[in-house]
């Protein structure tokens, strides 16, 4: 076995990890409020986002993690790493929402607060085919890699969430249907990773919260109102992330991470794995599953 395939091995096996999104310094909070309240210029707030990796990743490596990451420091939230995408305008939705509530909570939501009423759910339409603008998590793994001496990792939010958030009834004539919306996500997202490895990454995290939705009671009787299946649906999303990853095999360690809602602390979904444990977990073609578990809304470790 040669040096490159024993350090992916060795990640493989190893017994630590975590999610990669880690909480924000209070001074990198106001930076990015200070910017949406037109107080400090983007070029700042990008110089306080260097500062803060740079900061987090020498805690990370100084604790001794096996792997690190940018804690997600430069993004407004963990889905824009599908944002500078032709024909899906979230980067620039989101800058907008944040720009008018700097606080990084929308009119109606409520922190620390459970039930579906605590988040606020959107839908955007494509406007047109998706095509792949810019990669946004190769530029946030290239400037990581160059401060990390241990191994960095990639998180991308996964197609099935993308697909969840499009509003396919307001994309047509661009889209007939979710499958293909899904399909060319999955070619997107297969060109991301594709240059992530290129570019030395050897461990790629896919974040897919979807599939608590195929749990989530209040999330099923939606899915139920729109006429959804949700076996379907679960069965194309398994399909659609082994598509992402197909092929990584020797290059780089891949990583599943599902949760259920915590942005700004707040309770988005709850339910165990047990309806969909030997369809997600026996279909799953990835190295790492990383899970929420043993919680008053993950269930216990049964499944």
């Amino acid at each position: 076995m040669d040096q490159e395939a024993a350090g992916l091995e060795q990640l493989r096996r190893m017994r630590v990890d975590h999610v990669g999104s880690l909480l924000r310094p209070e001074a990198l909070k106001e930076a990015f409020r200070a910017c949406g309240r037109g107080e400090l210029a983007r070029e700042a707030l990008a110089e306080a986002q260097d500062a803060a990796i740079a900061e987090v990743i020498a805690r990370q490596e100084a604790i001794g993690l096996p792997v690190v990451s940018d804690g997600e420091y430069r993004r407004l939230n963990w889905q824009v790493s599908f944002s500078e995408v032709e024909g899906w305008d979230l980067w620039t939705g989101s800058w907008k929402g944040f720009l008018a509530h700097p606080d990084l909570l929308l009119p109606g939501e409520r922190p620390n607060a459970r039930g579906e009423d605590a988040v606020v759910s959107f839908r955007t339409p494509a406007t047109s085919r998706l095509a792949l603008k810019h990669n946004f998590p190769l530029d946030e793994y290239r400037y990581a890699a160059s401060l990390a001496r241990r191994p960095v990792k990639a998180m991308l939010m996964g197609p099935d969430r993308v697909a969840q958030m499009c509003d396919i009834d307001r994309s047509r004539p661009a889209y007939a249907d979710s499958d293909a919306f899904l399909a060319d996500v999955v070619a997107i997202q297969r060109r991301m990773v594709g240059e992530l490895t290129e570019a030395g990454c050897r461990y790629v995290q896919l974040d897919e919260p979807s599939y608590t939705g195929y749990v989530d009671p209040q999330t099923l009787a939606r899915l139920a109102a729109r006429g959804e299946d949700p076996l379907a649906n679960l069965e194309r999303a398994v399909a659609a992330d082994n598509a992402v990853i197909e092929g990584l095999g020797a290059r780089a360690v891949t990583a599943l991470h599902v949760c259920r809602g915590n942005r700004a602390s707040m309770w988005h979904r709850e339910g165990s794995y047990d309806a969909i444990a030997e369809r997600l977990f026996g279909g799953l073609r990835f190295d790492r599953l990383l899970l929420e578990y043993d919680s008053e809304r993950a269930g216990g470790f049964e499944p």
